[in-house]
This record gives structure tokens, sequence and C-alpha cells, in this order.
């Protein structure tokens, strides 16, 4: 039965990932029409270093085909340098391509995610900064009320400051003069 368990979470790791590749493949061709650019290059090239590497897990999980090649330079190299070098290694300069688009959408969201907890603190009576707010606004303390639209401001502008220097940081072209 040991022989078995092991089979069996081989394959439940090779239906995950085919899973995900197919939601990866799905997702592309959901965004029709593809440019085929650098970043879409390296996606694609990591997908098939994930397929390869997956193909030595297939071979791992069965076992007749596991007697014949373990511990062969085949499944080794294979499973270890094409999956995670390949696979993670070209997904990592996707990454790269995409870090601008990601800093210019994700940095300014931070703040509101934060100011968004605070309507969720009011409407399911959680203590925190919701319940000041609207107990403010109830009774019109428009000292507490500036100061926490002023928290709110700063929050913004760190934010974007923090966010204008990993521009530098993640594209050393970019300058500000």
């Amino acid at each position: 039965m040991r022989l078995l368990s092991g089979q069996f979470i081989t394959w439940g790791e090779f239906f995950t990932m085919g899973l995900t590749i197919f939601a990866a493949l799905m997702t592309i061709w959901q965004a029709r029409p593809v440019k085929f650019t650098p970043a879409l290059k390296f996606v694609l090239g990591s997908i098939l270093g994930f397929i390869m590497g997956g193909a030595a897990g297939l071979i791992q999980a069965n076992v007749g085909l596991n007697l014949v090649f373990h511990n062969t330079q085949w499944v080794v190299a294979l499973h270890a340098h094409t999956f995670l070098l390949t696979g993670v290694g070209m997904l990592l300069f996707a990454v790269i391509y995409a870090l601008i688009p990601m800093l210019t959408v994700f940095g300014p969201l931070i703040p509101d995610l934060i100011t968004g907890s605070i309507f969720i603190e009011a409407i399911f009576r959680v203590p925190g900064l919701g319940k000041f707010w609207v107990t403010s606004t109830i009774n019109r303390d428009y000292p507490m009320i500036i100061g926490l639209t002023m928290l709110w401001a700063v929050l913004i502008a760190i934010t974007y400051l923090i966010t204008d220097i990993l521009y530098v940081l993640a594209d050393p072209r970019v300058r500000y003069t």
C-alpha cells in the first residue's frame, strides 16, 4: 500500500499541474488578439518546461517505468533541471517583464485595501478605525474626521512614493528629473 500511496500523490500533483497549465493557456486564449511579446514567449517557455518536468514526474509515478528508469540521469536531469530551471526560470523572466504594469496597478491599490477595511469594520462591528470614523461622523467630531482623512492621504502619499522608488529599482531606465 505504501507504494501505491506515493503513486497516488504523484498522480495528484500531475493532475493539479495539468489543471494549472490548462488555466494559464485558457487565460492566454481568452485575451485574443494575443501579441507575441517577449513576456508571452517566456510564459509559454515556462509552460513547456513545466510540461517536460511533469513528464519525468509521470515516469516516476508509473511503477513499471520507475523500475526501468529509476535513478537514471534521464529522469533526474529532466525532472530537476528542466522543471526547475526552465519552468521557474522563464517564469521569473516573465514576471520581470510584467513588473512595471503590476506596480502600476497594485501600488495604489494598497491604500484602498486598508481604507476599505474601515467600511467592513463598521458593518460587521469589528473594533478599529471604522468604528471611530462612523461614530465621529455621526457625532460631528470634526477633528477626528480630519485626522482620519489625513491618515488616508498620508497612506496614499507613502504608497505612491514607494511605488515610484520601486519603479526605479525594477527598471533602471526609469529616471526622475
